[in-house]
This record gives structure tokens, C-alpha cells and sequence, in this order.
């Protein structure tokens, strides 16, 4: 099996084994893609099956658990087609002449339990890939429109205009102190900035 359609794999099983929590890859699926894409090319996959992999997994974040599984359930049964039947996984082929330490093994796999035998895997993964291809994931809701603005009114607010008698502590002769300094409203009184600030 391509290297990039071997990563494709482990990276779909172990979102499988997680619940769909789009965290087998740190950051989520859409964050390998482009490390991905370029494997991909340079193992000459074609060019229809990578487009493909990409739009699924650019918005696969914004899905849900069970729209995430039919997703990858899709996408593999495509990269099966397209790629052939024969793409188990090199762990699940008949084991190379050189023996692998078990501490690369435990590094590289989640933990799992061990299964009575090795058919008894592979079967319930070729049975997990085997559905037929979802339909596309349903298109991003569309964004809401924007509040209507409320037309504003045609000159100052009312309260703006009232006097400066209405405000407690400030009574006739108060007010005409301020009345002095050009302050007869409350909006007057808003915008009125002193000269100068002593300290």
C-alpha cells in the first residue's frame, strides 16, 4: 500500500476508535491535509481522488459524530475504488522477515485489546469500510442576515434638550451659575470641556 493511502487509513481508524471527536490529528483531520496532499502527489495518486479527500475533510470539523462517519465511510469506499481492492493495511498482511521491537509497536498503535484471532479484525474493519458512499456532507448554514438598523431620528434626543433643573442638587440658583459658563441643557452640559485643568 502508498504511504499517504496507509496514513489516510490509520488516521481514519483512529478517529473510528475516538468516536468521530475529530481529534486523531492534533487540530483536527483538516489540519494534515496539506502534508497529506503532498504525499499523496508524490505517490502519484490521482488527481480527482485527492480533490476529493481535501473538500471532504476541509469542513469535516463543522459536522457532526454521525455525518463525520458516513464522511470517512464515503471517502474510504472512493479511495477503494479508485486505488483497487487490495489496500489492507501492512500491519494486517502477513508479517515481514524482519521483526518489529515492541516498544515501536506500542509507540506507533493505540492501545487496544486483543482480539481471539487476526480474521475476527480484519473483518469487522473490511465490514466498517464496506458501506455504500454517503451522500455529500449538507452545505454550510448560511450566514444570518444583519438586523435592520432603526432610521435615527431627525434632530437632537428630547432628553438631551431638557434643562438642567431636571437633575437633583441643581436648582435656580445653580442653574444659573452653570447658565454663565453657556450650559442650559443636559446635552450642553455633555459637551461642555473645560479650558484648562489645574492639577
Amino acid at each position: 500500500m502508498k504511504p499517504s493511502i496507509e496514513k489516510l487509513q490509520k488516521f481514519f481508524s483512529l478517529e473510528a476508535d475516538r468516536g468521530y471527536d475529530n481529534k486523531a490529528v492534533m487540530g483536527g483531520l483538516e489540519k494534515m491535509l496539506d502534508s497529506w496532499e503532498a504525499e499523496a502527489r508524490q505517490d502519484e495518486l490521482p488527481g480527482e481522488l485527492i480533490t476529493a479527500v481535501r473538500t471532504r475533510l476541509r469542513d469535516y470539523n463543522r459536522l457532526s459524530p454521525d455525518s463525520r462517519r458516513d464522511s470517512l465511510k464515503g471517502l474510504w469506499n472512493r479511495v477503494r475504488r479508485e486505488i483497487g481492492r487490495d489496500i489492507t493495511p501492512e500491519s494486517e498482511k502477513e508479517p515481514s522477515a524482519k521483526p518489529v521491537p515492541a516498544a515501536d509497536v506500542a509507540q506507533t498503535r493505540p492501545a487496544q485489546p486483543e482480539t481471539d484471532s487476526k480474521a475476527d479484525a480484519t473483518a469487522s474493519t473490511d465490514d466498517y469500510y464496506e458501506e455504500e458512499d454517503a451522500p455529500p456532507p449538507p452545505p454550510p448554514p448560511a450566514p444570518k442576515p444583519k438586523p435592520e438598523s432603526r432610521p435615527k431620528p431627525d434632530g437632537p434626543p428630547a432628553a438631551l434638550e431638557a434643562s438642567v433643573t431636571v437633575l437633583d442638587g441643581v436648582g435656580p440658583k445653580n442653574a444659573d451659575k452653570l447658565n454663565r459658563l453657556g450650559i442650559t441643557s443636559l446635552g450642553s452640559m455633555l459637551y461642555h470641556f473645560p479650558r484648562r485643568y489645574d492639577d
